[in-house]
């Protein structure tokens, strides 16, 4: 009789513990932690919540990693911010009337073991939601503008060494961005960050 008792109560253990992982992580229905946000963490919010730019979340994740033919690293690269409606261009630099400025500061990093790997601001591509596609452009800051800074627009990076672009896109405004491409050639396109 004992020995019956002591299996059923391992019994009821095992079946305990099967079944914990189904509720595991999850607060209990009294508990007092507030709620979860409906709003991903790290979202930027625009000067209101009408425009298709007014959220975007913000650029996180591993770097995406470029490789050659033969299946070898060559790059990463990654968007570590992403500036919806971004208005800190110099005079004269205005977007057309009816269009915003997009820009991304995108880092690269050279993995390549052999030789450079170049990398130059116009190798970036945007979706919009609405199908259509943007090449980069280079616009500089106010900043630059007042002190005849030229920005980055093109590197060439030994093994190990980084570029930080600011890549910059005009984009209709009213129309959400989708995705942005590294496309170094006619024949490569790698999404590097997926915004829709």
């Amino acid at each position: 009789m004992r020995r019956t008792i002591s299996i059923l109560v391992l019994s009821a253990a095992a079946l305990a513990a099967f079944a914990a992982p189904a509720h595991a992580g999850t607060a209990p229905p009294d508990s007092t932690a507030p709620p979860e946000s409906s709003v991903p963490a790290g979202t930027e919010t625009g000067p209101d919540d009408t425009g298709a730019t007014a959220e975007i979340a913000a650029a996180e994740g591993p770097a995406v990693v470029v490789l050659d033919e033969s299946g070898s690293e060559l790059a990463a690269i990654s968007i570590p911010s992403v500036e919806p409606a971004w208005a800190g261009y110099g005079e004269g630099a205005e977007p057309e009337s009816g269009h915003e400025y997009l820009r991304l500061t995108v880092v690269v990093e050279s993995r390549s073991p052999r030789g450079l790997f170049d990398v130059d601001y116009n190798d970036f591509i945007l979706q919009d939601a609405d199908g259509f596609v943007t090449l980069a452009e280079v616009v500089p800051t106010a900043e630059q503008d007042v002190a005849e800074e030229e920005p980055i627009m093109e590197a060439e990076l030994a093994n190990a060494e980084t570029v930080e672009l600011a890549v910059t896109f005009e984009m209709v405004s009213g129309v959400a961005p989708q995705a942005v491409y590294y496309a170094p050639s006619s024949e490569r396109l790698l999404t590097v960050l997926e915004l829709g």
